[in-house]
């Protein structure tokens, strides 16, 4: 399999997250009337990188390959508080690198999207959970590896965070 794996991956990747999609769609749906605090899935748009993903809820490490990921225990969207998102570098969070302060990331509950903008990155070691802490703000927080792609997890975690500015 070798070289055929990170291809594999990829499309086992995609399939799994076109129906977090056809979820996500279902969702509208059927809370079009009801209370955003009602609604579990959500949406994440980062401009800059093309990118227009399903958040997947976080049950277990595996859940990765089916898009990027809200890590439990933290803020949802739009809340007071520390919302974290962690994806794959290789497929979700491919250019995460890329962005510079000031950049976009939105995320949609509903009908509603929340506007953050990055002020700080930073690279830290695996084991440093310190930037999942909640904060006293909405914020948000962006986490990938850092290793060689498709080769392993790496010994670092780039982290990308910033401040609600915008409700639409």
């Amino acid at each position: 399999m070798g070289l055929l794996t990170p291809v594999l991956w990829s499309v086992r990747s995609a399939y799994l997250q076109s129906r977090e999609m056809v979820a996500w769609k279902e969702s509208l749906r059927h809370h079009s009337n009801s209370s955003q605090d009602n609604i579990k899935r959500s949406r994440i748009l980062i401009p800059r990188l093309d990118l227009e993903a399903v958040v997947v809820e976080e049950v277990k490490p595996s859940d990765l390959d089916r898009g990027p990921m809200h890590l439990a225990g933290t803020a949802r969207p739009g809340d007071i508080g520390n919302c974290c998102i962690a994806a794959h570098k290789e497929k979700w969070f491919r250019g995460l690198e890329t962005l510079s302060i000031g950049d976009s990331v939105i995320l949609c509950k509903g009908k509603t999207r929340y506007l953050y903008s990055i002020t700080k990155r930073k690279v830290l070691r695996a084991n440093q959970v310190s930037v999942l802490a909640p904060t006293p703000t909405s914020t948000i927080t962006l986490i990938t590896c850092t290793g060689p792609a498709f080769f392993g997890r790496g010994n670092g975690r780039l982290v990308l965070t910033g401040p609600l500015k915008m409700v639409e």
